[in-house]
């Protein structure tokens, strides 16, 4: 046989005869993905920043359910709102601010930062506000989240489809009410800290305050100082008082007044070198309020003796309210709460601290346990928010499991971001993931970034 009918060719050697040609197409030409995220404060932004700066080929929506974007920055707005931790260490690694006005930046002021950030990186192209989302579940044959999301505008609830979902509600998002029997039906004004009436003057008011958690701790200084009001404050938890986070970087960078000047905003903006340095010791005096919570460690113990002198200190005047807030239980068992003016405002003359049960509500007030009726002229609930782990709407994975099966009698996650049943569901600051010591926003970046990974 001839030469040419003996020979083989290269290709028919790898594919056994078959012709098999090569696709002409980028290796860089990935498949669409649709990701949903849920909610637009820190975290959410952070996702419309990063996702399709690391990514290609993605479809990204972001549903908010208020009317512009924060997160709990544009939900809270009561009077002495304020981040409590350096502002300067509570800030994207990529969009650092050198124009914060104070060192513990007002909430306004937070809320335009995180506005600013929106323009700057075009995150607006893929935030729908006024779109709560009401429940997810997994479709295992499309390998597809099923989102249901209502337009708070037009009522409708509509399903949207989504191969990752991103929970970046955060934990101040849900507001928890007190549950006191009649409050329903009190006459008074009622609001809660979270839905502040903006409108209402507190001028000559009978105020009433529940609650002894961080939001109180702010709002009880501001209105003990508005003329002619007299506070009822009903505390009942114990509480830590802390010294405020970053005094002692404060002190070494030789700070003295919480608000910068124009000459120290603008050496940051046009000294970026010192700029970092100054941020750097701040967070690293953030992250050694860590080793307090090391259960009976010298730390510890020091923070103890230190925190009790500075609540006895403060409350000596009353020394009953010393007794009633300080904690049996150790420091770092719950978030510190640093409260500037806090126990200065609860010894004044116009501030009644009151530890008694609630045991219902009046037409004009507060009935406590022994029959005692407080009466006022406006009751503001300062309670939080409903913190647990699975989000209030229902979250369905495999075999039907809602997260909040999944999460009885207690959250299992992997690193806070993930559980398992719940394919390509994650959860920015997760369960456990808030630790209260530190910088938030940089475990955020942190989670942020694992979950693009």
């Amino acid at each position: 046989m001839g030469s040419e009918e003996s020979a083989v060719h290269p290709l028919d050697e790898v594919t056994n005869g078959n012709s098999q040609g090569i696709k002409d197409a980028s290796i860089e030409n990935l498949r669409p993905v649709s990701v949903i995220v849920i909610g637009a404060g820190f975290s959410g932004i952070y996702c419309g920043v990063r996702i399709p700066e690391r990514l290609r080929n993605v479809n990204l929506k972001i549903y908010e359910k208020n009317a512009g974007v924060g997160g709990t920055w544009y939900e809270n707005r009561y009077p002495g709102c304020a981040c409590d931790i350096p502002s300067h260490s509570y800030q994207y690694t990529f969009a650092p601010n050198p124009n914060w006005s104070s060192f513990y930046a007002p909430a306004p002021e937070i809320r335009q930062y995180l506005e600013d950030v929106v323009k700057r990186f075009s995150v607006d192209r893929f935030i729908k506000c006024l779109h709560k989302v009401v429940g997810a579940q997994w479709d295992d044959k499309k390998a597809k989240w099923e989102v249901r999301v209502e337009n708070l505008e037009t009522r409708e609830i509509f399903t949207d489809e989504a191969d990752v979902v991103i929970s970046a509600r955060g934990t101040l998002n849900d507001i928890s009410w007190p549950k006191i029997e009649g409050l329903s039906d009190i006459k008074i004004p009622v609001m809660h800290s979270a839905a502040w009436d903006k409108n209402y003057d507190f001028k000559n008011k009978r105020i009433g305050v529940i609650g002894g958690g961080s939001s109180a701790i702010q709002i009880i200084p501001s209105l003990q100082k508005v003329p002619g009001t007299q506070l009822s404050c009903f505390i009942r938890s114990k509480t830590w008082i802390s010294r405020p986070f970053g005094d002692v970087a404060m002190e070494k960078l030789g700070i003295k007044d919480k608000q910068f000047s124009a000459e120290q905003k603008a050496r940051f903006a046009n000294d970026p070198e010192h700029y970092l340095e100054f941020r750097t010791i701040i967070e690293r005096d953030g992250n050694s309020v860590h080793a307090m919570t090391l259960k009976d460690s010298k730390h510890q113990e020091s923070a103890r003796d230190d925190f009790t002198e500075l609540m006895k200190e403060r409350l000596a005047k009353k020394p009953e309210i010393f007794e009633a807030l300080l904690p049996s239980f150790s420091v770092g068992c719950r978030r510190l709460t640093p409260g500037p003016g806090y126990l200065e405002a609860l010894v004044e003359d116009n501030v009644d601290f009151i530890d008694t049960p609630i045991l219902k509500a009046s037409a004009n007030g507060l009935i406590l346990k022994g029959g005692e009726e407080k009466e006022l002229d406006v009751l503001i609930c300062a309670t939080g928010f409903q913190a647990s782990a699975p989000p209030p709407f229902p979250v369905i994975g495999r075999n039907g499991q809602s997260m909040k099966e999944k999460f009885e009698p207690y959250a299992e996650t992997y690193l806070s971001l993930a559980t398992d049943g719940f394919p390509n569901y994650f959860m920015m600051l997760g369960p456990n993931a808030a630790i209260g010591t530190g910088s938030l926003t940089t475990m955020m970046e942190m989670a942020g970034d694992y979950i693009i990974k």
